[in-house]
């Protein structure tokens, strides 16, 4: 039998975060492509499904892409927000570590065989991009 304590751990860890993190959602052109809400209220993003979606974010559908290879997946999805992007990194720096991701530069973090990249870029309307990618870590097989 599966110990589902560190999932239950981690899901109580993001609510808390959620909460620090919330910002008002706006009229966003994009597309509502996340799971639903897990444990604690956090949702994923459906093409990168074991990232969690920074509260405020709203996923741009039509920007997804998603490839099964033999080295791994590589998949892209974008998110945007009435968020800062020192939120956005906030965020990050410490959501990922809990899911198993390395930190490995600036914006940049591996968990076995894959490196996840996020860039953060303004818009107008005060709005912040994000692009999240995963790919293949190269030489690793």
């Amino acid at each position: 039998m599966k110990n589902h304590l560190p999932r239950l751990a981690f899901a109580g860890a993001l609510a808390a975060l959620s909460l620090a993190f919330a910002a008002p959602a706006s009229a966003l052109p994009v597309n509502q492509a996340t799971t639903p809400a897990k444990e604690g209220g956090t949702q994923f993003t459906t093409t990168i499904s074991d990232l969690p979606l920074m509260p405020g974010l709203k996923t741009v559908g039509d920007q997804d892409v998603l490839f099964d290879t033999a080295q791994g997946r590589i998949a892209e999805t974008t998110a945007q927000g009435a968020v800062t992007p020192a939120a956005v990194d906030h965020f990050y720096d410490r959501s990922l570590p809990q899911l198993g991701w390395k930190a490995a530069g600036a914006h940049r973090w591996r968990r076995g065989k894959e490196q996840l990249s996020i860039a953060t870029s303004a818009s107008g309307d005060d709005l912040t991009v994000v692009k999240f990618s995963v790919e293949p870590i190269a030489g690793r097989k």
